[in-house]
């Protein structure tokens, strides 16, 4: 019964494995083609400012991108109202592309990609629980794209990165919302639709606040060995760290097939049956030991014939970040089934901060070697808490409705 339950969830993210395949062949790319005509403490750069627009696009998104589907279901009528919105963001992100095509500077690169990303935010969290498939280009498509680009134009600084990708970004959102308009014909149906602004302050105050928290908390957590050091004024070469976080995400986007696909359909319809729990623990460790199995694979080719890159780190520190990578998928999935049943939201989001703060200390107080192992070990025994602490709270929520 319960390899019957996981394999209907990978068979359901196999739709989506053929994009995610497309995305990792040109992050792939991008890493053996790209990154070495990169100029030193570019790539470092690039990714910094990176993770500095998804923080920010994390704190104006409100926790909308969670609180959406909850409110959207299935229904596309409700849906398209709130496209005016997105409309809107866009309209700011053209502004800041403007001052950064005319103007300059790096503020104004940083507000272009923080616009943009909180766009992609926003659609993503109209268009999941419509079908999961949107996220899925939302997320993989521009890399395609941002790859082409960059065949043709050969960027060699971290702005140059940004603007393209941006760039790649916006054409994709564009597809979607006239996909998901095409695909879905407008009801004759009039509802009472709650404002953006009313939903915000609702989803907030009934909880929204935390998982915006929680988000914010593992996002950092994701990008932390980046963030840390620059913020805490390290004067250190950060670019090996970030290529690692880049293919360390490469990896994880396939770990995250089933985890989104998931919790688009918990949103349709919450998990009532005991079984679905043990599915989440099953496809979560399932998922982990594929994810770290593939990485270290992947790290003994490159090792074994180079493919012409220059600098390529340790195996022993490679290692380490596969083991971070890799947990990622468990935990992630149990957060995702806890949330479409609004259970231990606040307890979530203190621990993500906690991870967070967690890798600013390992930064600060341990050399950049064991970075990536010493982040791992307290991931671990949060994924270990989480899966007793989930399934306690799940049972006394089912016990709770009889």
């Amino acid at each position: 019964m319960l390899l019957g339950r996981a394999k209907a969830v990978f068979s359901d993210a196999a739709h989506g494995l053929a994009l995610k395949a497309s995305a990792f062949i040109a992050r792939a790319a991008f890493v053996l083609i790209v990154v070495p005509d990169l100029l030193v403490g570019e790539l470092a750069s690039y990714a910094f400012i990176n993770a500095t627009g998804v923080l920010i696009a994390m704190v104006l998104i409100l926790g909308l991108n969670v609180e959406l589907p909850r409110i959207i279901g299935d229904d596309f009528t409700i849906a398209r109202h709130f496209f005016p919105w997105f409309y809107f963001v866009e309209l700011i992100s053209l502004g800041f592309f403007a001052a950064a095509v005319f103007v300059g500077g790096e503020l104004a690169a940083i507000g272009f990609f923080s616009v943009t990303i909180l766009g992609g935010r926003l659609l993503s969290g109209i268009l999941r629980s419509i079908d999961a498939e949107y996220m899925e280009r939302i997320q993989n498509l521009p890399w395609i794209l941002f790859m082409a680009a960059s065949l043709l134009v050969r960027p060699t600084t971290a702005f140059e990165l940004i603007n393209w990708m941006a760039i790649s970004m916006h054409v994709v959102f564009i597809f979607s919302i006239i996909h998901a308009s095409l695909t879905h014909p407008r009801s004759q149906e009039h509802h009472a639709y709650p404002t953006l602004l009313s939903l915000t302050r609702k989803g907030l105050l009934r909880g929204g606040i935390w998982l915006q928290i929680s988000n914010l908390g593992l996002v950092g957590l994701q990008r932390g060995l980046i963030l840390w050091p620059v913020w805490l004024g390290l004067e250190l070469d950060l670019d090996e760290i970030a290529l690692l976080l880049l293919v360390g995400g490469m990896f994880l986007q396939f770990g995250l097939i089933p985890v989104h696909r998931s919790y688009s359909r918990w949103c349709r319809k919450r998990p009532s049956d005991p079984g679905e729990w043990k599915m989440a623990v099953y496809t979560g460790v399932m998922l982990s030991i594929v994810l770290f199995l593939t990485y270290i694979l992947a790290l003994l080719v490159v090792n074994k014939f180079g493919f012409g890159i220059e600098q390529i780190p340790s195996f022993g520190v490679a290692a380490q970040a596969a083991i971070f990578f890799s947990l990622m998928p468990l935990l992630l999935l149990l957060r995702y089934f806890l949330w479409s049943l609004g259970l231990l939201e606040k307890e979530i989001a203190w621990i993500s901060i906690g991870l967070f703060l967690t890798v600013g200390v390992v930064v600060y107080s341990l050399p950049a070697e064991i970075w990536f192992l010493a982040a791992a070990i307290p991931l671990l025994l949060v994924s270990g808490l989480a899966t007793i602490q989930s399934k306690r709270a799940f049972i006394s929520s089912l016990s709770s409705q009889d």
